[in-house]
Parts: structure tokens; sequence; C-alpha cells
């Protein structure tokens, strides 16, 4: 841009990506992993999130991630030395993305 010393940015395009981390104990996702894996059959989902801090002023947002595809999915875990809950991480992407709810403005700013 004429007059401006600095390289300027624009959006060109995005990419949605997101991690989801829950605890091993279900099969659900291995489950269609596998019928994948032996029909071909892809799958995907819709995963919605509601941030709400009930005594915050700013209320609730939901996202809702849309067409989302598992990545990779762990067979199995195994860990001896922890009585915590088995997590798995499970990275993903998605094609489509929603905002059905806003943070209102934080009163007192």
């Amino acid at each position: 841009m004429l007059g401006k010393t600095n390289v300027g940015q624009k959006s060109t395009g995005w990419k949605g990506t997101g991690t989801l981390t829950i605890y091993y104990m279900t099969s659900l996702f291995r489950k269609l992993m596998f019928d994948y894996i032996k029909t071909g059959k892809d799958f995907y989902f819709d995963l919605q999130v509601s941030n709400e801090d009930p005594i915050s002023s700013v209320g609730k947002q939901t996202v809702v991630a849309k067409n989302c595809n598992l990545d990779s999915v762990a067979w199995f875990k195994f860990d001896s030395t922890s009585d915590d809950a088995l997590e798995e991480e499970m990275p993903f992407t998605f094609s489509d993305v929603a905002l059905s709810d806003s943070f209102k403005k934080p009163t007192g700013v």
C-alpha cells in the first residue's frame, strides 16, 4: 500500500483443524474407524462446544464444527503406572463452522 512501510496481510483462505481430548472409555471411534478400514465408508460428525461461566456477565458462546473427520484413532492404550483414567487425543479436520451463541460485551468495559 502506498505510504506504508510494513508488509500488509490479508486472509486468503482457511483450514478447519482441531484436537479432541477424550477419556479412553469408549469404543465408538474405533468401531467407526474399523468400519472405514473394512468397507471404505468414511464417517463425518458435527461437534458442538459451549463455553459458559454462570457467574460471568458475558454469557455463553457455542461453536459448531461441521463435517468433522478424524485424522487418526489410537487402537489401544496402556499405562500400568497411573491410577488416572487414560486419555486419548484425536486430531480432526472440519469443513464448515457455525456460531450459534455469542459472548456478550463484558460489563464495565
